[in-house]
């Protein structure tokens, strides 16, 4: 049978053990992992348990104990015990195989998450506490008062990043409640959206918000200082060609 994994820490002493011996009590083996693998009853010459000591490298430690029945006058038939051993290791090995593919395949269908995805939205960028307001939703506002998202034109909420792509928002409030189109990166494992492109509706068309310094004719995605002549930069639209 397949039992439950049990870690002992009291002792040190790397020895065959009895199995008479209480399983919550086992006398060695400190800070390894104990998995106690098969027991079977021989009816006229004792127990024999199985012991599997998985290390940290790749060697695996067994240990096979024998108990003799309780009747004294029993003899053990050595080779009949050989083959009950040989038979337990067979019986135990398919199981574990069986036990190891099994756990694999759920393990890597755990594991598999779905790719980033890239979509295009349209609405207005808001503070999620604005959000909650026109949703009608009671929360406590400190811990999101900061945090920013989009309200789609489907009613979807979005919240941003503040990365290079999404800080326009976080650090120049005019870009706010405004109609927006954003290209966003999304991941199903991740709540966030990182901002990947962003157009502002004006007059009438779809334009590329910048900020832009005329001594040094750079032209920057968030409002900063020029990275060359450390003075103002000032916002516009990309000129179209």
């Amino acid at each position: 049978r397949l039992a439950t994994v049990y870690q002992h820490k009291s002792c040190c002493q790397t020895q065959p053990f009895s199995s008479n011996h209480r399983f919550s009590n086992l006398p060695q083996f400190r800070g390894r992992l104990l998995i106690f693998v098969y027991c079977r009853e021989i009816s006229d010459q004792g127990n024999i348990e199985i012991y599997w000591i998985p290390n940290s490298s790749t060697k695996i430690d067994w240990i096979i104990s024998y108990t003799p029945a309780h009747n004294k006058n029993t003899q053990c038939d050595m080779e009949s015990l050989s083959g009950s051993i040989n038979d337990m290791l067979h019986r135990f090995l398919l199981i574990a195989c069986l036990l190891s593919v099994t756990s694999h395949a759920s393990l890597s269908a755990d594991d598999r998450s779905e790719p980033a995805t890239d979509i295009t939205v349209e609405g207005r960028v808001l503070a999620i506490p604005e959000i909650f307001a026109k949703k009608s939703i009671k929360a406590d506002l400190g811990p999101v008062e900061n945090q920013l998202a989009i309200l789609t034109s489907t009613g979807r909420v979005l919240p941003l990043l503040s990365d290079d792509g999404g800080r326009i928002f976080f650090l120049d409030k005019a870009m706010r409640n405004l109609p927006a189109r954003l290209k966003l990166k999304t991941s199903p494992d991740l709540p966030y959206s990182q901002v990947i492109h962003v157009e502002i509706e004006h007059e009438g068309r779809w334009r590329i918000p910048q900020y832009y310094c005329d001594v040094c004719t750079i032209a920057v995605r968030y409002p900063q200082i020029c990275l060359c002549c450390q003075g103002p930069m000032e916002f516009r639209f990309k000129p179209e060609r």
